[in-house]
């Protein structure tokens, strides 16, 4: 998982007009490279933290063999189950875990992340 945090959104002007109702922009290459520009403005410090990667099929192997383990909703995995054995119970199984590797994901790249002081100041005026 790669966590990226920064102080000041390139794209803040559209996405508060989004959320007043504001179309979004179509994304075209003709759009990208007009706004190719922006780039040379400061936008104060990036942090980038690149975590351990996960392995997919150790995680459809053993669930529980990454750290922290205890995903809110999946504390009980079904049974492993070979889709030639059970292919509902396989699914359900492969859902499960997917969703679990979901959650870590999520789980990590909070973990990495940097709380900066424009987010610090953001949090505070809500």
């Amino acid at each position: 998982p790669v966590s990226l945090s920064y102080d000041k959104l390139l794209e803040a002007g559209v996405y508060s007009n989004e959320l007043q109702g504001g179309r979004k922009p179509i994304e075209s290459l003709s759009n990208l490279l007009r706004s190719a520009s922006v780039l040379l403005h400061s936008f104060g410090s990036v942090h980038m933290h690149v975590g351990d990667p996960i392995s997919l099929k150790r995680l459809m192997q053993d669930p529980r063999s990454y750290q922290p383990y205890e995903c809110p909703k999946f504390q009980n995995f079904p049974p492993q189950a070979s889709a030639a054995d059970d292919p509902i119970q396989a699914e359900t199984y492969t859902n499960s875990v997917l969703s679990h590797c979901a959650w870590l994901l999520t789980y990590y790249n909070q973990e990495g992340l940097v709380i900066t002081p424009a987010s610090l100041l953001a949090c505070a005026l809500l």
